[in-house]
């Protein structure tokens, strides 16, 4: 149970950072979530070579939680229509399905060798 809150609160975090960019930039909302993950991929990788992985994701989540406080407020100051488009909701409902399944079903790679952990991923989606 605790992985699936950790991973809810992870896709919380970029969802609000997302919504925050919409609202805030001339950048389309239903883009704004590729743009976030983007960058919190770059943060994280970059950082975690360093060794600073740990601070890095709390980081990304003090940055989603400060979000999470001002998107609310800028939506009763100018409407919702710049955040809540169908992209966004696209996003939304796939990554809450997504975070679900995972933690639901707890995929595990069944073999591993040299050939096979470039995609995982896939791997794990096809087999279960």
């Amino acid at each position: 149970m605790t992985a699936f809150l950790q991973s809810f609160a992870g896709f919380a975090a970029l969802a609000a950072i997302a919504a925050l960019i919409g609202q805030r930039t001339r950048l389309p909302s239903g883009l704004a979530p590729l743009a976030v993950c983007s960058g919190a991929m770059v943060w994280l990788v970059g950082l975690g070579f360093l060794g600073f992985l740990r601070p890095a994701a709390w980081a990304v989540l003090a940055l989603g939680a400060v979000s999470a406080v001002l998107v609310p407020a800028g939506l009763r100051r100018e409407g919702s229509h710049r955040v809540l488009t169908p992209g966004f909701a696209l996003f939304l409902a796939a990554g809450t399905v997504f975070v679900a399944y995972f933690a639901v079903r707890q995929p595990l790679p069944y073999s591993w060798d040299e050939f096979s952990l470039w995609g995982t991923a896939a791997k794990l989606t096809a087999q279960n």
